[in-house]
Protein backbone atom coordinates (compact mmCIF):
# COMPACT_ATOMS: atom_id res chain seq x y z
CA UNK A 1 0.00 0.00 0.00
CA UNK A 2 1.41 3.44 -0.95
CA UNK A 3 1.81 6.40 1.37
CA UNK A 4 -1.14 8.16 -0.23
CA UNK A 5 -3.32 5.08 0.17
CA UNK A 6 -2.27 4.71 3.82
CA UNK A 7 -3.20 8.33 4.45
CA UNK A 8 -6.53 7.98 2.66
CA UNK A 9 -7.33 4.84 4.65
CA UNK A 10 -6.51 6.56 7.92
CA UNK A 11 -8.50 9.70 7.19
CA UNK A 12 -11.44 7.72 5.78
CA UNK A 13 -11.68 5.64 8.96
CA UNK A 14 -11.38 8.76 11.14
CA UNK A 15 -14.11 10.49 9.12
CA UNK A 16 -16.36 7.43 9.34
CA UNK A 17 -15.92 7.24 13.11
CA UNK A 18 -16.59 10.95 13.49
CA UNK A 19 -19.74 10.62 11.36
CA UNK A 20 -20.90 7.63 13.41
CA UNK A 21 -20.34 9.59 16.62
CA UNK A 22 -22.35 12.49 15.24
CA UNK A 23 -25.20 10.23 14.20
CA UNK A 24 -25.34 8.66 17.68
CA UNK A 25 -24.99 11.79 19.79
CA UNK A 26 -26.53 14.68 17.85
CA UNK A 27 -30.10 13.41 17.10
CA UNK A 28 -30.97 12.54 20.74
CA UNK A 29 -29.56 15.83 21.95
CA UNK A 30 -31.47 17.70 19.30
CA UNK A 31 -34.72 15.97 20.20
CA UNK A 32 -34.16 16.59 23.92
CA UNK A 33 -33.58 20.30 23.39
CA UNK A 34 -36.01 20.96 20.55
CA UNK A 35 -38.40 23.75 21.34
CA UNK A 36 -36.25 25.20 24.11
CA UNK A 37 -35.16 28.81 23.83
CA UNK A 38 -31.48 28.05 24.58
CA UNK A 39 -29.25 25.10 25.33
CA UNK A 40 -28.28 24.68 28.96
CA UNK A 41 -24.67 23.75 29.43
CA UNK A 42 -23.31 21.63 32.20
CA UNK A 43 -20.00 23.37 32.95
CA UNK A 44 -18.49 20.39 34.77
CA UNK A 45 -19.24 18.00 31.92
CA UNK A 46 -18.00 20.45 29.27
CA UNK A 47 -14.75 20.85 31.17
CA UNK A 48 -14.44 17.07 31.42
CA UNK A 49 -14.98 16.59 27.69
CA UNK A 50 -12.47 19.31 26.85
CA UNK A 51 -9.90 17.72 29.14
CA UNK A 52 -10.47 14.36 27.47
CA UNK A 53 -10.08 15.91 24.04
CA UNK A 54 -6.84 17.57 25.09
CA UNK A 55 -5.47 14.28 26.44
CA UNK A 56 -6.47 12.51 23.24
CA UNK A 57 -4.63 15.13 21.14
CA UNK A 58 -1.52 14.78 23.29
CA UNK A 59 -1.51 10.99 22.90
CA UNK A 60 -1.99 11.21 19.13
CA UNK A 61 0.74 13.82 18.78
CA UNK A 62 3.15 11.69 20.83
CA UNK A 63 2.37 8.72 18.58
CA UNK A 64 2.93 10.74 15.41
CA UNK A 65 6.24 12.17 16.62
CA UNK A 66 7.53 8.76 17.70
CA UNK A 67 7.56 9.67 21.38
CA UNK A 68 5.48 6.59 22.20
CA UNK A 69 4.73 3.34 20.41
CA UNK A 70 1.34 2.04 19.32
CA UNK A 71 1.16 -0.37 22.27
CA UNK A 72 1.76 2.41 24.79
CA UNK A 73 -0.76 4.60 22.96
CA UNK A 74 -3.41 1.92 23.21
CA UNK A 75 -2.74 1.51 26.94
CA UNK A 76 -3.05 5.26 27.52
CA UNK A 77 -6.28 5.38 25.53
CA UNK A 78 -7.72 2.48 27.52
CA UNK A 79 -6.90 4.31 30.74
CA UNK A 80 -8.47 7.47 29.33
CA UNK A 81 -11.65 5.56 28.54
CA UNK A 82 -11.79 4.11 32.07
CA UNK A 83 -11.37 7.52 33.68
CA UNK A 84 -13.95 9.02 31.32
CA UNK A 85 -16.55 6.53 32.45
CA UNK A 86 -15.70 6.95 36.15
CA UNK A 87 -15.69 10.74 36.08
CA UNK A 88 -18.92 10.86 34.08
CA UNK A 89 -20.68 8.76 36.70
CA UNK A 90 -19.16 10.87 39.50
CA UNK A 91 -20.37 14.11 37.93
CA UNK A 92 -23.92 13.40 39.12
CA UNK A 93 -27.35 12.87 37.51
CA UNK A 94 -28.11 14.22 34.07
CA UNK A 95 -30.44 17.16 33.59
CA UNK A 96 -33.99 16.10 32.85
CA UNK A 97 -34.58 15.28 29.21
CA UNK A 98 -30.92 14.87 28.18
CA UNK A 99 -29.68 12.02 30.40
CA UNK A 100 -29.95 9.13 27.98
CA UNK A 101 -28.28 11.08 25.19
CA UNK A 102 -25.43 12.39 27.31
CA UNK A 103 -24.75 8.96 28.75
CA UNK A 104 -23.52 7.91 25.31
CA UNK A 105 -20.91 10.66 25.02
CA UNK A 106 -18.05 8.95 26.96
CA UNK A 107 -18.74 5.66 25.18
CA UNK A 108 -18.64 7.26 21.74
CA UNK A 109 -15.53 9.22 22.69
CA UNK A 110 -13.81 6.02 23.84
CA UNK A 111 -14.72 4.29 20.56
CA UNK A 112 -13.29 7.16 18.50
CA UNK A 113 -10.09 7.23 20.56
CA UNK A 114 -9.67 3.47 20.45
CA UNK A 115 -10.36 3.41 16.71
CA UNK A 116 -7.72 6.07 16.11
CA UNK A 117 -5.10 4.06 17.98
CA UNK A 118 -6.07 0.89 16.14
CA UNK A 119 -5.78 2.54 12.73
CA UNK A 120 -2.38 3.98 13.61
CA UNK A 121 -1.24 0.56 14.80
CA UNK A 122 -2.39 -1.12 11.59
CA UNK A 123 -1.34 1.34 8.86
CA UNK A 124 0.89 3.78 10.72
CA UNK A 125 1.08 7.54 10.55
CA UNK A 126 1.31 8.92 6.97
CA UNK A 127 4.21 11.12 8.06
CA UNK A 128 6.09 8.14 9.50
CA UNK A 129 5.39 6.09 6.37
CA UNK A 130 6.77 8.91 4.21
CA UNK A 131 9.87 9.06 6.39
CA UNK A 132 10.34 5.31 6.05
CA UNK A 133 10.10 5.49 2.25
CA UNK A 134 12.63 8.34 2.16
CA UNK A 135 15.02 6.25 4.24
CA UNK A 136 14.71 3.37 1.76
CA UNK A 137 15.51 5.77 -1.10
CA UNK A 138 18.59 7.07 0.71
CA UNK A 139 19.74 3.50 1.33
CA UNK A 140 19.16 2.53 -2.32
CA UNK A 141 16.50 -0.07 -1.43
CA UNK A 142 13.36 1.62 -2.78
CA UNK A 143 11.50 0.42 -5.90
CA UNK A 144 11.06 2.73 -8.88
CA UNK A 145 7.57 3.87 -7.85
CA UNK A 146 8.73 4.90 -4.37
CA UNK A 147 11.77 6.72 -5.80
CA UNK A 148 9.54 8.62 -8.25
CA UNK A 149 7.22 9.68 -5.39
CA UNK A 150 10.22 10.78 -3.34
CA UNK A 151 11.55 12.86 -6.26
CA UNK A 152 8.21 14.67 -6.57
CA UNK A 153 8.99 16.12 -3.14
CA UNK A 154 12.81 16.30 -3.52
CA UNK A 155 13.53 17.01 -7.23
CA UNK A 156 17.08 18.24 -6.52
CA UNK A 157 18.28 14.97 -4.99
CA UNK A 158 20.71 13.88 -7.71
CA UNK A 159 21.54 10.52 -6.14
CA UNK A 160 17.83 9.66 -6.08
CA UNK A 161 17.69 10.43 -9.82
CA UNK A 162 20.61 8.05 -10.35
CA UNK A 163 18.79 5.38 -8.33
CA UNK A 164 15.67 5.93 -10.46
CA UNK A 165 17.82 5.55 -13.60
CA UNK A 166 19.14 2.22 -12.27
CA UNK A 167 15.62 1.02 -11.53
CA UNK A 168 14.49 1.95 -15.04
CA UNK A 169 17.44 0.16 -16.61
CA UNK A 170 16.48 -2.93 -14.59
CA UNK A 171 12.98 -2.62 -16.08
CA UNK A 172 14.40 -2.18 -19.63
CA UNK A 173 13.06 1.39 -19.72
CA UNK A 174 16.20 2.90 -21.22
CA UNK A 175 14.52 6.07 -22.50
CA UNK A 176 13.29 6.73 -18.96
CA UNK A 177 16.78 6.03 -17.67
CA UNK A 178 18.28 8.58 -20.08
CA UNK A 179 15.94 11.27 -18.73
CA UNK A 180 16.73 10.31 -15.13
CA UNK A 181 20.48 10.51 -15.80
CA UNK A 182 20.01 13.94 -17.38
CA UNK A 183 18.14 15.17 -14.32
CA UNK A 184 20.81 13.77 -12.01
CA UNK A 185 23.64 15.47 -13.91
CA UNK A 186 21.75 18.78 -13.99
CA UNK A 187 20.94 18.58 -10.27
CA UNK A 188 24.46 18.16 -8.89
CA UNK A 189 27.95 19.29 -10.00
CA UNK A 190 29.34 16.37 -8.02
CA UNK A 191 27.28 13.83 -9.95
CA UNK A 192 28.19 15.62 -13.19
CA UNK A 193 31.82 14.78 -12.38
CA UNK A 194 31.20 11.11 -11.56
CA UNK A 195 32.68 8.99 -14.40
CA UNK A 196 30.51 5.98 -13.57
CA UNK A 197 27.31 8.02 -13.91
CA UNK A 198 28.55 9.63 -17.14
CA UNK A 199 29.45 6.28 -18.70
CA UNK A 200 26.08 4.80 -17.64
CA UNK A 201 24.31 7.78 -19.24
CA UNK A 202 26.12 7.19 -22.53
CA UNK A 203 25.36 3.46 -22.47
CA UNK A 204 21.66 4.13 -21.77
CA UNK A 205 21.46 6.63 -24.65
CA UNK A 206 22.99 4.07 -27.04
CA UNK A 207 20.75 1.24 -25.83
CA UNK A 208 17.63 3.38 -26.09
CA UNK A 209 18.81 4.69 -29.50
CA UNK A 210 17.99 8.20 -28.26
CA UNK A 211 19.54 10.10 -31.17
CA UNK A 212 18.63 13.42 -29.61
CA UNK A 213 20.79 12.53 -26.61
CA UNK A 214 23.88 11.30 -28.53
CA UNK A 215 25.76 14.59 -28.69
CA UNK A 216 25.21 15.43 -25.04
CA UNK A 217 26.02 11.87 -24.00
CA UNK A 218 29.23 11.93 -26.07
CA UNK A 219 30.30 15.16 -24.37
CA UNK A 220 29.57 13.72 -20.93
CA UNK A 221 31.39 10.44 -21.62
CA UNK A 222 34.44 12.35 -22.85
CA UNK A 223 34.36 14.29 -19.60
CA UNK A 224 34.29 11.00 -17.73
CA UNK A 225 37.32 9.83 -19.73
CA UNK A 226 39.18 13.02 -18.86
CA UNK A 227 38.66 12.06 -15.21
CA UNK A 228 39.39 8.36 -15.78
CA UNK A 229 41.48 8.12 -19.00
CA UNK A 230 42.31 4.41 -18.81
CA UNK A 231 38.68 3.26 -18.64
CA UNK A 232 38.11 0.66 -21.33
CA UNK A 233 34.36 0.95 -20.76
CA UNK A 234 34.48 4.71 -21.28
CA UNK A 235 36.61 4.36 -24.42
CA UNK A 236 34.24 1.82 -25.93
CA UNK A 237 31.11 3.86 -25.18
CA UNK A 238 32.71 7.04 -26.53
CA UNK A 239 33.78 5.20 -29.71
CA UNK A 240 30.23 3.94 -30.26
CA UNK A 241 28.78 7.42 -29.67
CA UNK A 242 31.33 8.86 -32.09
CA UNK A 243 30.27 6.33 -34.73
CA UNK A 244 26.60 7.11 -34.03
CA UNK A 245 27.24 10.82 -34.59
CA UNK A 246 29.55 10.19 -37.61
CA UNK A 247 32.46 11.73 -35.77
CA UNK A 248 34.99 9.56 -37.60
CA UNK A 249 38.07 11.29 -36.27
CA UNK A 250 37.06 10.73 -32.65
CA UNK A 251 35.87 7.20 -33.35
CA UNK A 252 39.24 6.24 -34.89
CA UNK A 253 41.17 7.77 -31.99
CA UNK A 254 39.09 5.90 -29.43
CA UNK A 255 39.27 2.59 -31.27
CA UNK A 256 43.05 2.91 -31.62
CA UNK A 257 43.30 3.54 -27.87
CA UNK A 258 41.16 0.47 -27.17
CA UNK A 259 43.40 -1.67 -29.38
CA UNK A 260 46.46 -0.49 -27.49
CA UNK A 261 44.87 -1.36 -24.13
CA UNK A 262 43.62 -4.80 -25.21
CA UNK A 263 46.01 -7.75 -24.71
CA UNK A 264 47.42 -9.11 -28.00
CA UNK A 265 46.36 -12.42 -29.51
CA UNK A 266 42.91 -12.27 -27.91
CA UNK A 267 39.49 -12.40 -29.60
CA UNK A 268 38.73 -8.93 -28.21
CA UNK A 269 41.92 -7.48 -29.72
CA UNK A 270 41.18 -9.01 -33.13
CA UNK A 271 37.60 -7.70 -32.98
CA UNK A 272 38.72 -4.15 -32.26
CA UNK A 273 41.44 -4.31 -34.93
CA UNK A 274 38.82 -5.43 -37.47
CA UNK A 275 36.55 -2.54 -36.42
CA UNK A 276 39.45 -0.12 -36.84
CA UNK A 277 40.20 -1.44 -40.35
CA UNK A 278 36.53 -1.15 -41.24
CA UNK A 279 36.47 2.43 -40.05
CA UNK A 280 39.62 3.31 -42.00
CA UNK A 281 37.98 1.89 -45.14
CA UNK A 282 34.85 3.97 -44.57
CA UNK A 283 36.88 7.12 -43.98
CA UNK A 284 38.85 6.49 -47.17
CA UNK A 285 35.66 5.89 -49.15
CA UNK A 286 34.10 9.14 -47.95
CA UNK A 287 37.25 11.20 -48.48
CA UNK A 288 36.89 13.45 -51.53
CA UNK A 289 39.23 12.54 -54.42
CA UNK A 290 42.40 14.59 -54.81
CA UNK A 291 42.43 17.10 -57.60
CA UNK A 292 45.02 16.55 -60.32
Amino acid sequence: MTTAMHALALYAVEAAMAAAAALIVIPPLWRARRGARRLERDAAREALLEALRAERREIEEALRSGGIGSAEAQALLADLRRRALEETRAAGPEPEGGGSARAWIPVVLAVVLGGSAAVYALVGSPELIELSEAQKVLEGRAPAEAVARYLERHPKDARAWVLLAHRRVEADDFSGAVEAYRRAIAASPKVAEDPDVLFEYGAAALTANEEGAFEDAKKRVLRGLALRPESGKGLEISAMLALATRDWKLARRQLAAIVRLTPPDTPQRRRFEAALRELDARIAAERPPLRR
